[in-house]
Formats: structure tokens, sequence, C-alpha cells
């Protein structure tokens, strides 16, 4: 094992494993918040959504090439990406292994803390935001119609702002009622926080790199 700045990585068969400062620093905040309850349940619902994703990679027989974990999630890349139709398969494999177990756990045992978590994970990785699943579905899906890069792109940053808006209009108006969405939808509220959160730190670069070409442009 090597220790790189702020990240530590190493070689296991093949793979290379990157654990990045932010990651323990995660773990330890929500230890400290959840307990040691609440660190193995979002530990449970992050290994899930992980398996779901790398059998996907096997099934399509793709070879990982690195995993590397960090402070808002993980991210497992291939050696070689496969057709955008497979590209999708394996990105939504992950968050569709949480919105299963969630709807299952939620039928046979009710909205508990443990259901909740899992369709709030599930539903978290399906925003269009950069470093989640459902960004780079997106992104895939614009490509494979024939769109630009850099038009993709602009859509998907477009798209994100638009829904941070309403998501922190929707977030307002349940701390503001009190009692949030009711007990079947509480699940809305901690997906806003999350989508607020994953907007801040994916997106703000993008986003200020696309006004300074703006900016750019209009002064050429």
């Amino acid at each position: 094992a090597a220790v790189d700045g702020q990240v530590i990585q190493f070689r296991w068969h093949g793979t290379k494993i990157r654990l990045d400062f932010s990651f323990f620093a995660a773990a330890a905040l929500l230890g400290l918040l959840g307990g040691t309850g609440g660190f193995l349940r979002m530990l449970a619902a992050c290994t899930l959504h992980e398996a779901g994703h790398l059998a996907a990679m096997l099934l399509l027989r793709q070879r990982v090439r690195s995993i590397t974990c960090y402070g808002v999630g993980i991210c497992i890349r291939p050696a070689s990406y496969g057709t955008y139709g497979q590209d999708v398969l394996v990105l939504l494999a992950g968050p569709l292994c949480n919105l299963f177990m969630g709807a299952g756990i939620w039928l046979t045992a009710g909205m508990t803390p443990f259901a909740m978590l899992h369709l709030g994970l599930g539903l978290f990785n399906l925003l269009p935001y950069a470093q989640l699943d459902g960004g780079a579905v997106l992104y895939a899906l614009l490509l494979a119609g024939n769109v630009t890069p850099r038009t993709a792109e602009q859509v998907r940053s477009g798209l994100c702002l638009l829904l941070t808006v309403v998501l922190l209009c929707a977030l307002g108006d349940g701390a503001y009622s009190g009692t949030g969405f009711g007990t079947s939808l509480e699940i809305v509220p901690i997906v806003g926080a999350l989508a607020i959160t994953a907007v801040a730190v994916t997106d703000v670069s993008s986003l200020i790199g696309m006004g300074r070409q703006a900016l750019d442009s209009m002064d050429s």
C-alpha cells in the first residue's frame, strides 16, 4: 500500500483500490451522528448498491480497473467501456438493487428506517448530478442520441440547476410544515438535502467552467 497525499492506494488481483481521506471523514461523521447501528445500516446499503454494479459488470464480462472510495460514495471504473446500452445497464444496476430492497422491506415490514435508507439511496443515485449514476446515465443517453459531449454536459448541468431549485423548495416546505410530507414520503426531504450536497460538491466546478467559457466567447 502507498499513501499519496490524502489517498491510500494499493492493488488487489490487478484492481487498483483507492481510499480517499474524505471517505474516512464521512464514515466518522456518520458514526457520530447515527451511532454504530446507523453506520452499519449505511454500510450494508452501500455494499448492496456496489454489488449490483459489480454483478452487472460480471454478467457483461467487464473487468474492474479501479475502485475509489471517497466522501460521497464509491466509484467503480471498468477496464474498458461497452456500448451505451451496456453502460446504462451497469449504472442502473446499483440504484435498482436499493430500490427493490427498500420496496421489499416496505411491503413486508412497513416504512422502517432501513427501508427509507435504501429508497433514499436509490433515488439519490438516480439524480442527474455529475458524480452520480443518474448523471452518467443521462450523459450516456444523450451521447447515444448523437449529441456532442459539450452539449450533453450543458444539458445535464442545466437540468441539475433546475432540479436543485425544485428540491430546495420541497425541502424548505417540508421543514416549515414540521411534519414534512407524511410517513410514506419522508425520503423526499432527505433526498433533497443530499442533492444539495451533491450539486455543491460535483457541479460547482463545471458550472463555473461553463460560465468562464461563456465570458470568454463574449470577449472574443
